[in-house]
C-alpha cells in the first residue's frame, strides 16, 4: 500500500513573508553590509573595492571578495571611503561632575586659617578621584549626534577641573542607555594643576591658592594614600590588635594609581606644568598620561624618555594677523563665513566703531589711530606662538611619542576638523592624525582587541564618508556604533556641521556697539576692570578688548539675547583662554559665566559683568 504523502514543509525567508521593506525596517540583528567602498582598516593596509559586514554591533566580516549575506541591509559604497570611528581621547560629553565639598572633606574647617599635615580632612579640596564617569555618564541627544556626524563612534569622557577631579571612561556615543553605553570604567584618575578656590592657581577661595599650595595638595594626598594603604596591611596582619584604618574612598583610588593599576591623566599645557607632573610621577611611581600639551613639544625628549603619552588638545585660536594688516582686514578678525569663534578668539579692547557708520579712515578720531596698533614685535610674537601651536602634533610625532588627539578645548566638530587639517599642513601625516583618533586612543584605554581598527570580531565602530578621513570637507553619510547606524542627511549638516552655528537673530532693539567696562569675579585672568569696544554687523560682534595683560582682537556672536565673547590672556611667554557666555540683561548691562580657562571648561566657575560706558555708543551704526 502507497505510503501518505506528508505536508511539504518550507522555510521561506522571513523577507517573503512580510515583505522586503517590513523586514529591512526591523532588521532585528543589526545587519549591514557595505560594498564595493575603499576601506581603511586602520592597520595601515586599505582595501580598493571592500566590502564589510556588520551583524549584531560587531563586524562580521571584511574583504574584497566578501558575499554580501541575504539578510544585509546594503549600502552602495562606491564613491565612498569607510574607516574605523573615531575616538575622543578626553571629552567631559555627557558627564555632570557633583556640585559641593567632598564627602571626605571635614565639614567647617576654614583652609584659608587653619592648614596642619595632622589634618588630613582639611586637606581635600579639590581632591574627589573616587568620583566616577561611568556611573554617571548621560549622552544628550544634540552632543551625540553633532559627535557622530564628525565621525566619532566613541569618547574617553571624565570630569574637567580640580585637583583630582574623578575616573574617566571610555564610552560608545550610540545614545543607547548607560548599561549597553559605558564600555570600560575606570580608566584614568584625572586632575589638574589648578585651585578648587575657582580660576586655576591664583585663584581665590582659600588654601591651595596657588600652584605651589596646589603641588603640596598632590604630594601629601600621595602620601597619605601610600600610608593608609601601609596602616591597611598591618591591621590585616595583626588581625584587629592595630587600629583598624577608615574605609577612605579617596586614598583608595589615589592607591590605585600609585600601585599601577590606573594611569594618572594631569592636564597641563605650559612646559614647566609638564615637567612638575613628570617629576611627580618619576617620585611616585604613577603612570602619567598629560592632557592638552601645546607645549609638550618642548619637553619631547622628556616625555619619550619617561614613556608619557600626550592627550593633544587641537585648540589654536584664530589665524592672528600679520604685520602690516589692519584689524577687520586679516585672518584674526574675519572667521570663516557662518564659523563659531574659537575659545582661544582673543578678547581684548579698542574696538573699531561699524564701518557702515562712516568710511574706514573717519571711523574713529585720527589720535586713536595710533594707539590700537600694535607693534610688530608683539604681532610677530603673537604669530609666531600660533604657529608652534599648530607644528606641536608634528613635533611629537616625529619625537615619536604616542598621540592621541582630544576636542577638548576646540568649541565644535567644525573647528576641530579645522584645526587636524591645519595640524596636517604643517607637516602630521594623515596616516598618523588618522591612528590618533583610533588606534592610538583603543591602545591607551586597554580595548586595542575592540575598537581602532575594523577586523572581525571588532565593536561596528565605523564612519563611511565622501572624501578623505578626517578631513575638514569630508561628507559624512553614515555612522555606525555598536553596530547601529546613523544617516546623515547629503547636504544636511555632516562632519564640519555644528548646531550651535544654527544662530537666531538678535533680538529686536539690542546694538551693543559701543565702549563697555568688563568685570570679572572668581579668576586671575584681568586683573581688574578690562575696557573693551564691540563692534556689531547682525549677530556678529568683534573689537579689541585692552587689560593689564595686553590687548588684541576678538570676535563673538549674539544670539536672541545670549551673547558669547572668547579672550586669549598671555603673560610672558605663557597664554591661557576662556569663554564668556551671558545674557543680555538691558541696553546698557550684560553678564553670565566664565566657561573657559583651558580644555573642557578647566577653570571655569567664574562670572562676567559688562557695563555700557555713558555716551559710547552715540557713533553706533543705525
Amino acid at each position: 500500500m502507497a505510503r501518505p504523502l506528508l505536508p511539504l514543509r518550507v522555510a521561506l525567508p522571513l523577507s517573503l513573508l512580510i515583505g522586503p521593506a517590513a523586514a529591512q525596517t526591523a532588521n532585528p540583528d543589526r545587519v549591514f553590509a557595505i560594498k564595493e567602498a575603499k576601506v581603511f582598516l586602520g592597520d595601515g593596509r586599505v582595501l580598493e573595492k571592500g566590502t564589510v559586514v556588520l551583524r549584531r554591533g560587531r563586524i562580521e566580516a571584511v574583504g574584497e571578495a566578501v558575499e554580501v549575506p541575504f539578510d544585509a541591509e546594503t549600502i552602495d559604497g562606491k564613491g565612498l571611503t569607510v574607516h574605523p570611528g573615531f575616538i575622543d581621547a578626553f571629552s567631559s560629553l555627557g558627564v555632570k561632575a557633583p556640585e559641593g565639598a567632598s564627602p571626605n572633606e571635614a565639614p567647617g574647617v576654614d583652609t584659608s586659617v587653619t592648614i596642619a599635615a595632622a589634618m588630613p580632612e582639611a586637606l581635600r579640596r579639590g581632591l574627589r578621584p573616587e568620583f566616577s564617569a561611568a556611573e554617571t555618564f548621560a549622552l544628550d541627544e544634540a552632543g551625540g549626534k553633532a559627535a557622530r556626524e564628525a565621525g566619532f563612534c566613541a569618547a574617553l569622557v571624565g570630569p574637567s577641573g580640580g585637583i583630582l577631579a574623578g575616573q574617566s571612561a571610555l564610552v560608545l556615543l550610540s545614545g543607547s542607555p548607560r548599561r549597553s553605553a559605558v564600555l570600560k570604567g575606570g580608566v584614568a584618575v584625572h586632575g589638574a594643576f589648578q585651585s578648587p578656590g575657582g580660576g586655576g592657581p591664583g585663584g581665590g577661595g582659600g588654601y591651595p591658592s596657588t600652584k605651589m599650595g596646589v603641588l603640596a595638595v598632590l604630594r601629601q594626598a600621595f602620601l597619605d594614600a601610600r600610608h593608609w594603604t601601609e596602616a591597611k596591611a598591618y591591621y590585616e596582619r595583626k588581625g584587629g590588635e592595630a587600629e583598624r584604618p577608615p574605609e577612605d574612598g579617596t586614598l583608595a583610588a589615589i592607591a590605585g594609581a600609585l600601585e599601577g593599576r590606573i594611569p594618572v591623566a594631569i592636564e597641563a599645557d605650559d612646559a614647566d606644568d609638564i615637567r612638575r607632573a613628570v617629576a611627580l610621577s618619576k617620585e611616585f611611581g604613577f603612570r602619567l598620561w598629560i592632557v592638552g600639551g601645546r607645549e609638550a613639544w618642548k619637553v619631547a625628549d622628556l616625555l619619550k624618555g619617561e614613556d608619557v603619552p600626550v592627550i593633544l588638545g587641537l585648540d589654536f585660536g584664530r589665524e592672528p594677523r600679520k604685520p602690516g594688516e589692519r584689524r577687520g582686514s586679516g585672518a584674526e578678525s574675519r572667521p570663516a563665513e557662518g564659523a563659531k569663534p574659537t575659545e582661544d578668539s582673543g578678547l581684548e579692547s579698542g574696538m573699531q566703531q561699524p564701518a557702515a557708520e562712516k568710511p574706514a579712515d573717519e571711523s574713529k578720531p585720527a589720535e586713536e589711530e595710533g594707539e590700537e596698533d600694535d607693534p610688530k614685535r608683539v604681532l610677530e610674537d603673537r604669530r609666531a606662538k600660533w604657529e608652534e601651536r599648530v607644528a606641536c602634533a608634528a613635533r611629537l610625532h616625529e619625537a615619536g611619542l604616542r598621540v592621541a588627539l582630544t576636542t577638548s578645548g576646540t568649541r565644535n566638530p567644525k573647528e576641530f576638523l579645522e584645526n587636524l587639517e591645519k595640524a596636517i599642513g604643517k607637516g602630521l601625516p594623515r596616516e598618523a592624525a588618522i591612528a590618533a583618533l583610533t588606534v592610538v586612543p583603543a591602545r591607551l584605554c586597554g580595548l586595542e582587541g575592540r575598537l581602532g581598527t575594523i577586523a572581525p570580531g571588532r565593536i561596528a565602530n565605523l564612519v563611511a564618508t565622501k572624501g578623505e578621513p578626517g578631513a575638514k570637507d569630508a561628507k559624512v553619510r553614515w555612522v555606525f556604533v555598536d553596530g547601529r547606524k546613523f544617516e546623515v542627511e547629503e547636504g544636511g549638516s555632516g562632519a564640519a556641521a555644528s548646531s550651535s552655528e544654527k544662530k537666531e537673530p538678535p533680538a529686536p532693539g539690542i546694538n551693543l556697539s559701543g565702549t563697555w567696562e568688563v568685570t570679572m569675579e572668581g579668576r586671575r585672568a584681568g586683573g581688574g576692570p578690562t575696557t573693551v569696544r564691540i563692534q556689531q554687523d547682525g549677530g556678529k560682534l568683534s573689537g579689541t578688548w585692552s587689560g593689564q595683560a595686553g590687548s588684541s582682537d576678538f570676535t563673538g556672536t549674539l544670539s536672541g539675547k545670549s551673547v558669547e565673547l572668547s579672550v586669549e590672556i598671555s603673560f610672558g611667554e605663557r597664554s591661557f583662554t576662556l569663554r564668556l557666555e551671558g545674557t543680555v540683561e538691558s541696553r546698557d548691562r550684560m553678564s553670565g559665566d566664565v566657561r573657559g580657562g583651558g580644555r573642557g571648561g578647566r577653570g571655569g566657575g567664574g562670572t562676567w559683568t559688562a557695563v555700557r560706558k555713558p555716551g559710547s555708543d552715540k557713533r553706533e551704526a543705525r
